[in-house]
């Protein structure tokens, strides 16, 4: 299929642009939009959280076709697991550790549909991502979308196996006994 504008680029070589704004004229098709968000606004280096992205058609009367955008993650940021990804808007869906790209979409008049992906923090420090501007093949390109997350640095805190928590409760115990014999008894 023909994308409109290279359409109307070929109707205005062919035929000058005062026949080609007649041809043309009608109501315009809004491109497509995207929403895109983080479930948690802050994650630790290893810690994981979805990404959505959710692509609507917000012409009531047109149908958009070959909806596409792609979405390379910004450093520090990667895709946890190519196989846990949801794919509901039918279109083909590519997807790597540094990003996704989705292409040939078609969603009905006021239509939408999301695309979800697990992404995991790799280093620390605010990342902001932003998609490319999303297009069709009725519409000139739309706005892009870009959502933002803390990755900070993970914390180890250390722990101790239930036998080791038992040794330090006697030793305190003991510890708490030979203090009080040392204790000088108080006199009434």
């Amino acid at each position: 299929m023909i994308k409109l504008r290279t359409c109307l680029a070929l109707l205005s070589a062919l035929c000058g642009a005062a026949v080609c704004a007649v041809a043309t004229a009608g109501p315009a098709a809004l491109p497509p939009t995207l929403v895109k968000q983080f479930a948690s606004p802050a994650i630790a280096v290893g810690e994981s959280t979805l990404m959505t992205i959710t692509v609507s058609n917000p012409n009531a009367a047109f149908q958009l076709s070959g909806i596409a955008f792609d979405d390379t993650l910004p450093g520090g940021l990667a895709i946890l697991n190519t196989g846990s990804s949801s794919n509901g808007c039918l279109g083909t869906f590519n997807q790597a550790s540094d990003g996704i790209a989705l292409s040939g979409v078609a969603l009905a008049g006021n239509g939408s549909c999301t695309i979800t992906v697990h992404v995991t923090g790799i280093s620390p420090g605010l990342k902001v991502n932003t998609t490319s501007a999303v297009g069709s093949d009725q519409t000139i390109d739309g706005s892009s979308a870009s959502a933002t997350i803390l990755v900070f640095a993970s914390t180890v805190v250390p722990t101790l196996q239930t036998w080791a928590l038992g040794v330090l409760a006697l030793l305190l115990a003991l510890a708490a006994a030979g203090a009080l014999r040392r204790a000088p008894a108080r006199r009434r």
